[in-house]
């Protein structure tokens, strides 16, 4: 005999399963069932509408000041900086791009939502509105290293080229992990597709570790520098950067010399070039004071992690010859090489300068051939 299943079934379940809903019942499930689905279907179209909102009206190649962002900019560029604004850190980068006279300009880009340079961020039109903010704080974060740094990192040699250019590529991807975090508990805007760009995956796991969990050196600094070992587009762009560097030395040698050989065949004294040299090297504590000061969550030059505290100059160098030493061999041997060739170059100059110098001391000295005391 066949036995029913409802046999084997405590009371409970027996009863759920003779009842049956009433009509009224079935319509009210079918009615809440619509309404969430039609508040699905609203969330994802301002979603949509909301990452390409004004797009179209930007004006395209013209350059435009935060400071007159009000009164000059176009409308979606205005969009997108008050949504910025709505936090604090969005604010205080408004400040101080404002402050600093800092421009926008929008031009599309083969491979970045946002670039900076010279004083301008270059946005690219074809990005989400979310996603510009996130490469405009990124960005912004570039041109405050440039205060910090005030130009000490320019005409410095190969090594110190490189290790600056790692450095400022991870406090800005650092600095954007702490934005992005903040800007989310804030807003409540997330930024959905940003794990798609350099230092995006450091963002979103640092944002949804939570606040009482985040660690800004062993969550944001240390990840950072993962994400920039693993893309090869800044490896070659920073091994570009140091580089120039030896073409300088090169160019200033051939100037030096120029000048030099000019001086002896006419027998009139030496001159230095009216050219900056790229040989200064920083200090070692203005060095360690310089690259430490570019890891700060906010833009603040008190805030570096204590793992980085500039008065700790061995550690901070050690830190910074550790983490931005090339992870590729081949890039490792590149960058020996042109630090070779720049010392090589550094030494052959100052050896001409020194001798033009002590010819022309000897030129300049009163002769006093044919007098008597």
């Amino acid at each position: 005999m066949k036995k029913n299943p409802h046999d084997q079934m405590p009371y409970e379940f027996m009863q759920a399963a003779n009842h049956r809903p009433s009509r009224l019942a079935r319509h009210l499930l079918m009615l809440s069932t619509a309404l969430a689905s039609g508040a699905i279907a609203l969330s994802l179209h301002w979603y949509a509408d909301e990452n390409f909102k004004l797009a179209g009206s930007e004006n395209l190649g013209a350059t435009v000041s935060f400071r007159d962002m009000n009164k000059e900019g176009d409308r979606r560029i205005q969009h997108i900086v008050k949504m910025m604004r709505e936090s604090r850190e969005g604010e205080q980068l408004y400040q101080f791009a404002s402050t600093q006279d800092i421009k926008l300009k929008w031009e599309p880009s083969q491979d970045n939502a946002g670039s900076y340079g010279g004083g301008i961020v270059t946005l690219d039109p074809r990005a989400k509105n979310i996603d510009i903010i996130y490469a405009m704080a990124h960005e912004l974060n570039h041109g405050w290293q440039d205060k910090i740094t005030q130009g000490k990192d320019v005409l410095t040699d190969p090594e110190t080229t490189w290790q600056t250019s790692r450095l400022r590529e991870v406090g800005a991807c650092a600095y954007s992990a702490h934005f992005a975090a903040q800007y989310t508990e804030q807003t409540g805007r997330t930024f959905p597709s940003y794990k798609r760009v350099f230092g995006g995956r450091t963002a979103h796991n640092y944002t949804k570790m939570g606040a009482a969990n985040r660690d800004y050196f062993a969550n944001a600094v240390l990840p950072c520098f993962d994400e920039l070992n693993k893309n090869d587009k800044y490896l070659v762009n920073h091994l570009n950067h140091a580089r120039m560097k030896l073409h300088l030395a090169q160019s200033f040698n051939s100037l030096v010399k120029i000048k030099e050989t000019s001086a002896r065949l006419q027998n009139i004294p030496y001159s230095a070039p009216m050219a900056p040299s790229p040989f200064t090297p920083l200090q070692r504590d203005e060095k360690a004071h310089m690259m430490g000061s570019l890891f700060t969550p906010t833009l603040d030059a008190k805030d570096i992690p204590p793992e980085l505290a500039p008065e700790d100059t061995r550690s901070v160098l050690s830190f910074v010859e550790r983490e931005a030493a090339p992870s590729d061999p081949i890039a490792l041997e590149i960058l020996n090489d042109l630090q070779a060739g720049f010392e090589i170059l550094a030494q052959d100059t100052a050896e001409t300068e020194d001798k033009a110098y002590a010819r022309t001391i000897h030129f300049l000295t009163p002769k006093n051939e044919g007098l008597t005391p």
